[in-house]
């Protein structure tokens, strides 16, 4: 998925999302879209929610910039997206992938497009230090406190 830019005198219009593109990547109909905003050094990581209710997301940064970390189960690897700003393109998060990242700049905004609701009975996750991953960040680290106390795992664990 790739953003679609028109430009003119007077900005531009980004286009991020088409139903069809993301119907073809294998991504549901559209249940939830949020957005949160993040103080520099937060890490929200890494998080899924489990079948029968497994959710998919496409992300996209609406300000600010981020590293982030997607977690592919399937293949037992890390895919690094460095100072991830309003310029790049969405990533889609797989189900049984797990997604986290790291604020770069304050207020920073992640967008979330996802094809289920959240289920809070349904929703894991690990510690965002698991996998060995390298945030790539060198400032002070905000985790909260669910996040801080989850289990830490390598790729051996099974969602």
């Amino acid at each position: 998925m790739q953003n679609k830019i028109f430009k003119d005198k007077r900005g531009f219009n980004m286009k991020f999302f088409e139903n069809k593109l993301a119907e073809e990547m294998g991504f549901g109909q559209v249940k939830e879209v949020f957005a949160t905003t993040n103080k520099k050094g937060v890490i929200r990581a890494f998080h899924y929610q489990s079948k029968p209710k497994p959710q998919q997301k496409i992300i996209k940064v609406l300000s600010g910039k981020f590293n982030v970390r997607v977690i592919d189960m399937e293949n037992k690897k890390i895919k690094e997206y460095d100072n991830y700003d309003n310029n790049s393109d969405p990533i889609f998060v797989k189900e049984g992938n797990m997604l986290g990242y790291v604020a770069l700049k304050e207020d920073s905004v992640m967008l979330y497009i996802a094809d289920e609701e959240f289920k809070g009975n349904l929703n894991s996750g690990v510690n965002p230090l698991s996998f060995g991953v390298n945030w790539n960040y060198d400032g002070e680290i905000i985790i909260n406190d669910r996040d801080k106390n989850a289990l830490l795992v390598d790729f051996d664990y099974t969602t």
